[in-house]
């Protein structure tokens, strides 16, 4: 999944670039709003994991 949020930050950071006539910014951003989406997302997978496994111990 971290592959795929930076992947997606770069696309969007290349065509922010491109519009803006700045490329080496819009890659910066890119790759830095890329890695926060993947991070926030892993996070968030690893509480909805420990989520089940807490109601999975009540049974």
């Amino acid at each position: 999944m971290n592959a795929q949020g930076i992947s997606l930050g770069l696309i969007f950071g290349v065509m922010f670039g491109v519009v803006f006539d700045n490329l080496a910014i819009g890659l910066g951003l890119g790759v830095a709003f890329g890695a926060a989406f993947s991070a926030s997302m892993s996070k968030k997978d690893e509480d909805d994991e420990e989520d089940d496994e807490g109601a999975d111990s009540k049974s």
